[in-house]
């Protein structure tokens, strides 16, 4: 026996064979997981950190570097940049140009708005398909001193760009809710 999400308009039903069909609003969804992106940079964060302020005391007070140190920091940074941009998605503050939008009426912004996101969705679906080609042809290779696979830093592209794309997916039925009536359009 299997259990299995279906995505409405709006809504995740989880199917549990036991329990059978539950409901939750996506918006709570969105939010738990907007709530496991910031932990995760808050882990990111003090992860490198700590690891450059050993690698400054290795240094400079043992006299002996960490050789791994900034390798591991360098692909911390990778991952914390990428899951940065996620939360930037989330809370829609991705720098934009909104030279017109004080001109328009509410109802056309959120054309304006629809249309803007689907084209970022098809672009983050190239970005992510693109991710998993890279993804795909390091998988072989390689760091030089932590030998871990250069798969684990070059991942982030596809992984954060198809979390991108979820996210995007989520404001545009959002939007198309408030077009059809269903959710208050903000003025």
């Amino acid at each position: 026996m299997t259990s299995f999400i279906v995505i409405q308009l709006g809504r995740v039903i989880w199917h549990d064979p036991i329990v059978g069909f539950e409901r939750c609003n996506m918006k709570k969804v969105y939010m738990y997981m907007e709530k496991i992106l910031h932990i995760l940079l808050a882990v990111l964060l003090v992860c490198m950190v700590s690891i450059v302020m050993a690698q400054v005391i290795a240094r400079y007070v043992f006299s002996s570097p960490i050789t791994w140190s900034e390798e591991m920091v360098r692909y911390l940074f990778i991952w914390s940049v990428m899951t940065g941009a996620i939360a930037a998605m989330a809370k829609d503050t991705h720098l934009n140009v909104d030279l017109f939008s004080e001109k328009i009426s509410p109802k056309a912004r959120i054309i304006r708005d629809t249309v803007i996101r689907a084209v970022v969705c098809a672009y983050l679906v190239c970005l992510a398909l693109g991710g998993w080609l890279i993804f795909n042809q390091v998988l072989s290779q390689f760091s030089p001193t932590m030998r871990i696979s250069m798969a684990i830093p070059y991942s982030s592209i596809g992984i954060c760009a198809a979390v991108m794309v979820i996210q995007e997916i989520y404001f545009v039925i959002r939007n198309l809710k408030k077009l059809i009536g269903r959710e208050k359009i903000n003025v």
